[in-house]
């Protein structure tokens, strides 16, 4: 037996980094010395030996010192690799080929003593097993935490051991897939028990329904990959008698809770990627829906890719006699006596949706003669046959069963099952890699030989060959059954990276795929045949006028998910066929993705935003006619066609809209005031804003206090999301006198004595903005005359002057880490602030005079102080400008970035397209110009509010610019 004191040349000449290997050997090397110098050389030996088998002997070294440094006893880990040599074997194995299964082995070293010690390599439990298993696991602790954790162990091991006898044992390909189902099953079902109980904890008295959760895709095939989503939808069986809202409501909580405890991230990891886009509606529909609404609409919407995704569908957890009854009820959908279309039209429609991707040589799921293209062959067989409802829901049973039904030649079904094997296999090798859900064979030469080495082959180009030709006859197979289709032809419905980067694109793949969802839709929802053929009428004018956006990536990617999300796809088609409101939505889809989003979900808001004529009434429909209101000015401010002034005072119209349409309908004619302040009271909003307001009421032998109070609730309650949706708005009421500590609604009396005697300097001016927006007239006449009493007898002295500059400087922010460009939009050194508070001290400054200054509106008041102070005038028009440049860029913020900050992004990239500039360069360069304007404005205002004072003077001591 030859001895290794360093690492032999020829392995270390395969290692990328030599050096670092030879370290890591003798790293090895001095672990094994402390506890066992006798078998030193035996140790170095037998881990020269498993590296020489190896085709990537530095990843092993790493791999292996990771795992001992994990080891609580690292040391008898070494004994017990001395005394079984072919356990060092095997681990090598398993960290080469799965960089996954290596950091399991690593969070938990002992789980390689389990499955090495144990039968756990030859082990084939049942699914009833798994379930029994997962249950142990949870129930082992009484916390739900630690439950959580305890399930999470257990998936981890179970994954460990179907990995291990993936690649060990060379376990069939049905094997693995039903286990890793079967795993998914036995979690979800644990889970669905959990989310169960938590609701009805929480709600005592609610009556959960029968829940069917459906698997579709992979999981209702049995067929899971390692790394796969898990495509399912939710029904439910009806109550026999009680509140079916409630019944509703309660099976949609549950769901919501259960997607939760799936998709949760910790540090753990999650348990899986849920994906329901499948269930009626997709996107726009809810969670959980009655077997009977479901069965109404499958008869009357129901599609052709629905039928073919329900083709593989089985209760996979919940009630198991409700789901035998559901899938009994989808049989006729699915398999209906009569088709709906020819046979002919139904394989044009499936190819269809198959070739945008066969140019994608490397994925051997989506490529020309891959996975999709057998199971979709094999689904379209089964859609036509009728005769073949028991095929089996997984692709090898079905293609047995079509063979035998004479579907299918042998030659055919031999064809297509090797090819499935091998391709699956090939995917389940990638994606053990990193436990990603990838589909893509590597290019580069020392991956790929790894992957050979890892699938079995001796040479990379024989692994290289074979893939070819399994593939090739895929390809000859699937244009036997579905008939030929040029690919070249059908990639070229979108452009290559080339020529999309010559359009002005950068994220070339991406966008790809985008432009494929739009003119194809997306696998899980893919366009029917009159959908596809206007998307493809109209696709040319539609890349053109992507091309011309200014962010023409995320325009693609976001009008591809509006079309894919909106429960009303036709509609959006329609609009995307007229040439200005496809301008419209291209220019949201790009710049206001938050608002497409919000449209896209309210197909009666998307249709007003383009009639004019929906829903313009706010008592009616506040939501609707909220978002449409808003994405129009949105629109048309983001397309130049309404500047920034105008845009902030429609937003605050509509906002007034709103909450005097729930005034109207909540207490009419009631002695009680809404007094908007901050910038809802200029009627100057940003997108997003919320609405700073003050409830006054007189009291009167109807309507008192409490009455008020609730009034007050009512409002916020009225335009918050219960009301408006996600796109409500937030009330802030902390501008009453003594903020929080007070009643909600203020008495006009109370609030009269109040800035008698202790309302502060700040808490006057803050009166500026003051504006009433709905409520008794009456009411509203005495306060604003009360609040120009207050007005006219400020004193701006020195002291309160200081007061102010010091307010001012106060709210600048801290530059934490002293970034150069560091600076919010509203109260850096030079923001919007600057600005608005040089306006308000020369309003206070002139309280007495009235005039132009009294608005409280800022771009109104800017514009005024030429007229009021003649020798600010060039430095006012100067700011006029500036102010709006801000004002425009933090809308561009809260639009494009849908960032609720007012601080400067570190990529401004976005936001100097969206605003028209040249590059971020340019932007900087003309903030700094702003900031600067806008100090300006605000120290000479300082002074001549100071000179004003002093003598009555509007000179200030020196010229201005």
């Amino acid at each position: 037996m030859t001895t290794h004191d360093a690492l032999p040349p020829d392995i270390a000449a395969r290692c990328a980094d030599a050096a670092r290997c030879g370290q890591l050997y003798e790293g090895l090397l001095d672990l094994a010395r402390k506890r066992f110098a006798a078998n030193l050389s035996a140790f170095g030996t037998l881990v020269c030996e498993a590296l020489g088998a190896m085709p990537d002997p530095e990843r092993a070294l790493v791999q292996l010192s990771r795992f001992l440094n994990a080891s609580f006893s690292p040391g008898s880990l070494v004994d017990d690799c001395i005394r079984r040599p072919l356990l060092l074997d095997t681990f090598f194995r398993l960290v080469t080929t799965s960089g996954f299964l290596a950091d399991v082995l690593v969070r938990d070293a002992e789980l390689y003593r389990w499955l090495i010690d144990s039968e756990a390599l030859d082990t084939r439990p049942a699914r009833e097993d798994m379930l029994a298993e997962a249950r142990d696991a949870w129930t082992r602790f009484t916390s739900a935490p630690r439950r959580v954790l305890s399930l999470r162990r257990y998936q981890r091991r179970e994954l460990l051991r179907i990995g291990a006898r993936d690649i060990l044992r060379g376990t069939a390909l049905e094997d693995t897939v039903r286990e890793l189902s079967w795993l998914a099953d036995a979690v979800v079902q644990v889970l669905l028990a959990h989310a169960i109980d938590t609701v009805k904890e929480r709600q005592p008295g609610l009556r959960v329904p029968p829940l069917v959760v459906l698997a579709l895709g992979k999981w209702g095939g049995e067929e899971l990959n390692y790394s796969s989503d898990i495509d399912f939808v939710v029904f439910y069986e009806a109550l026999d008698e009680g509140d079916t809202e409630a019944v509703f409501s309660a099976a949609v909580k549950v769901v919501e809770y259960l997607v939760r405890l799936l998709t949760e991230v910790s540090t753990d990891g999650m348990f899986y990627r849920a994906d329901l886009r499948l269930r009626p509606d997709g996107a726009a529909g809810p969670l959980a829906m009655s077997a009977d609404a479901a069965m109404s609409y499958y008869a009357a919407r129901g599609a052709l890719w629905e039928r073919q995704m329900l083709l593989k569908a089985r209760c996979a957890a919940g009630d198991a006699g409700a789901g035998a009854r559901m899938l009994e009820r989808l049989r006729p959908f699915v398999h209906p006596r009569t088709l709906a279309a020819p046979p002919s039209q139904i394989a044009a429609d499936i190819r269809a949706r198959l070739s945008p991707r066969w140019g994608e040589a490397d994925d051997v799921k989506h490529g020309r003669g891959g996975i999709r293209d057998i199971e979709f062959a094999a689904q379209f067989l089964q859609l036509i046959a009728g005769a073949t409802p028991d095929a089996g829901t997984g692709t090898l049973a079905a293609l047995d069963t079509l063979a035998d039904a004479g579907r299918l030649s042998e030659e055919e079904r031999d064809v297509f099952a090797r090819g499935y094997r091998m391709l699956r296999r090939v995917e389940h090798m990638v994606q053990l890699e990193s436990f990603e859900q990838t589909h893509r064979v590597p290019r580069e030469n020392s991956a790929r030989a790894v992957l050979a080495w890892k699938l079995g082959y001796e040479a990379t180009d024989e692994f290289t060959r074979a893939l070819e030709e399994t593939r090739a006859a895929v390809a000859r197979c699937a244009d036997a059954v579905l008939g030929p289709v040029d690919a070249a032809q059908a990639q070229a419905s979108v452009p290559g990276p080339e020529a999309l980067r010559v359009m002005g694109f950068r994220e070339t793949e991406t966008t790809a795929r985008a432009l494929r969802g739009l003119r194809e839709g997306r696998a899980s929802r893919p366009h029917d045949g009159a959908q596809r053929a206007r998307m493809s009428a109209m696709f040319d004018a539609l890349l053109a006028d992507l091309a011309r956006e200014p962010l023409p990536d995320a325009g693609a990617r976001g009008l591809e998910a509006l079309l894919a999300a909106s429960p009303a796809p036709r509609t959006v088609a329609e609009f995307l066929s007229r040439a200005p409101a496809r301008r419209l939505l291209l220019r949201l889809a790009s710049a206001a993705p938050g608002l497409l989003r919000a449209l896209g979900a309210a197909p009666l808001a998307l249709e007003g935003l383009f009639s004019g004529s929906v829903h313009t009434d706010a008592a009616a429909d506040p939501a609707s006619f909220k978002l449409h209101r808003e994405a129009a000015y949105a629109a048309a401010f983001l397309l130049g066609e309404l500047p920034i002034a105008a845009y902030a005072s429609a937003l605050g119209e509509t906002a007034d809209a709103c909450l005097q349409a729930a005034m109207s309908q909540l207490a009419p004619g009631a002695p009680f005031l809404v007094l908007a302040m901050g910038k809802y009271g200029g009627c100057e909003l940003a997108p997003g804003s919320d609405l700073d307001v003050i409830f006054l009421y007189r009291e009167t032998p109807r309507f008192g206090g409490d009455d008020a109070q609730a009034l007050a609730r009512a409002v916020i309650h009225a335009l918050g999301p219960s009301a408006l949706g996600a796109h409500a708005y937030e009330v802030d009421a902390r501008l009453r006198p003594e903020g929080r500590s007070s009643p909600l609604a203020t008495s006009f009396d109370a609030y009269r004595r109040y800035f008698d005697g202790r309302a502060s300097l700040w808490e006057k001016q803050s009166l500026l903005k003051a504006r009433a927006a709905a409520g008794d007239a009456g009411l509203a006449a005495e306060t604003a005359d009360f609040i120009s009493g207050v007005l006219h007898n400020v004193t701006l002295d020195a002291s309160a002057l200081t007061g102010i500059v010091e307010m001012r400087r106060r709210m600048e922010p801290v530059n934490r880490f002293r970034q150069a460009d560091f600076f919010d939009v509203k109260l850096s050194q030079g923001g919007l602030v600057d600005a608005e508070f040089a306006v308000q001290v020369l309003q206070l400054a002139a309280a007495g005079s009235g005039g132009a200054l009294r608005t409280p509106n800022s771009f109104a008041a800017i514009d005024a102080l030429p007229f009021a102070y003649p020798p600010l005038a060039a430095r006012a028009r100067e700011a006029a400008a500036s102010y709006a440049a801000l004002r425009a860029l933090q809308a561009a913020l809260r639009l494009t970035l849908e960032s609720p900050s007012n601080l400067l992004p570190d990529d401004r990239s976005a936001l100097a397209a969206v605003l028209g500039y040249e590059s971020d360069t340019s932007l900087v360069r003309a903030l700094h110009r702003h900031r600067a304007c806008l100090r300006a404005l605000f120290d000479d205002a300082v002074r001549m509010a100071a000179l004003k004072q002093n003598n009555g003077s509007d000179t200030p001591e020196r010229d201005t610019p």
